[in-house]
């Protein structure tokens, strides 16, 4: 549990610090990370609304993890955030328009390339 709470505060450190280029990192809670997607893709007061809602049902599934945890199994840790951020892209792409996703995409990609610079991904057959 310990080595998972220890992946899930590195994942959350990197994040922030692929936002750090613009400014301060965000104090990665649904709300800021709703305000930081607002300010950068101009989001309508409907699309706020519904980012926050993704937002704070990640934090909650994210919580669950933090208690249920792979029992500190690195990679199943990994994988399982893998797989919560992607799932969250995927529902806050729905909300965007054309021209916002575009944006959106970018930083997605951004954040997956500082991803892999500062924890790349374990070697095959592990």
């Amino acid at each position: 549990m310990k080595k998972l709470l220890s992946i899930l505060l590195l994942l959350s450190f990197c994040a922030a610090l692929v936002y750090a280029q613009d400014g301060p990192p965000p104090r990665m809670n649904p709300k800021d990370r709703t305000a930081e997607l607002k300010k950068k893709l101009k989001l309508t007061d409907t699309q706020v609304a519904k980012v926050d809602s993704i937002f704070q049902d990640n934090q909650k599934k994210m919580d669950e993890m933090m208690q249920n945890g792979p029992g500190g199994n690195m990679e199943e840790g990994r994988k399982a955030m893998d797989e919560m951020m992607q799932n969250t892209d995927k529902s806050i792409m729905k909300v965007l328009n054309a021209e916002q996703k575009v944006i959106y995409k970018k930083m997605i990609e951004e954040r997956k390339k500082q991803m892999e610079e500062m924890m790349p991904p374990p070697p095959e057959g592990r």
